[in-house]
């Protein structure tokens, strides 16, 4: 993490970090991974969307079966990462607890935070 004063969110070895992005002493930004996650989900639908407006030789129809075969293929894989996210990387305040958490802690609190 970098910071001794901060306690860093993900776990040892965790696939996705939160970035520390400084911009003077006063003004410090935290983005988290699942943050990440959603601003991508987002930009590839505004990218997927007008690529499909690039595209007029298909029928409407033909844009609309695209365009939710794109969105289901895009929700898909942000679900799967933010799961991932929750249940590999991220630390749930474990280190409040001698023993640590439990896998069935650790699934309770991951699909609270999909639900």
């Amino acid at each position: 993490c970098g910071d001794p004063g901060y306690l860093c969110p993900e776990r040892f070895g965790a696939v996705f970090r939160t970035q520390t992005l400084t911009i003077d002493d006063n003004w410090i930004l935290k983005i988290a991974p699942d943050r990440w996650m959603l601003y991508v989900f987002l930009m590839l639908g505004l990218l997927g969307g007008l690529l499909l407006l690039a595209r007029p030789s298909q029928t409407p129809q033909a844009a609309v079966r695209w365009g939710q075969r794109f969105l289901t293929l895009r929700l898909s894989a942000f679900l799967i990462c933010v799961l991932f996210y929750w249940m590999h990387d991220h630390n749930f305040v474990a280190w409040a607890s001698p023993t640590g958490q439990s896998t069935s802690e650790t699934a309770a609190r991951s699909l609270g935070h999909m639900a």
